[in-house]
């Protein structure tokens, strides 16, 4: 019985880890998405989540603008492919991260760049305008 027992709350363990573990998002350094986008040999969307002001003070080449705070903002988060890999930021990563989450429960992947545009501006990483 007690065999029994220990067997069953150690499936249970180990199902629980592996729904825990598949709901984390993956965070990167600045560094680590510098080098990403690079040489990236994926497809990837650059997504950038801060509002227009902000965006036209200075965003990463190549990068997307969905307003976090607009109006359309989930629908236009549901029609990105899903081949695709969506490396997001914002200004240091609050929006972002919460825009990450609904999007890997969209069934994306998702790379969240942690400290946004400010921690990337720090490194001297290039900005367009």
């Amino acid at each position: 019985m007690w065999k029994i027992r220990g067997l069953f709350f150690m499936l249970l363990w180990l199902v629980l880890a592996a729904v825990a573990s598949a709901g984390t998002l993956e965070r990167r350094s600045v560094a680590e998405v510098h080098a990403l986008l690079n040489g990236a040999e994926q497809n990837v969307i650059l997504l950038d989540v801060r509002t227009p002001e902000e965006y036209a003070t200075g965003h990463l080449k190549g990068a997307v603008l969905y307003d976090y705070h607009g109006d359309d903002f989930e629908r236009k988060l549901s029609q990105l492919p899903k081949e695709d890999t969506i490396v997001i930021y914002c200004a240091t990563g609050y929006r972002s991260i919460r825009a990450a989450r609904l999007l890997k429960k969209m069934g994306h992947t998702v790379i969240h760049m942690d400290g946004g545009i400010e921690v990337w501006k720090k490194h001297g990483y290039p900005v367009a305008k």
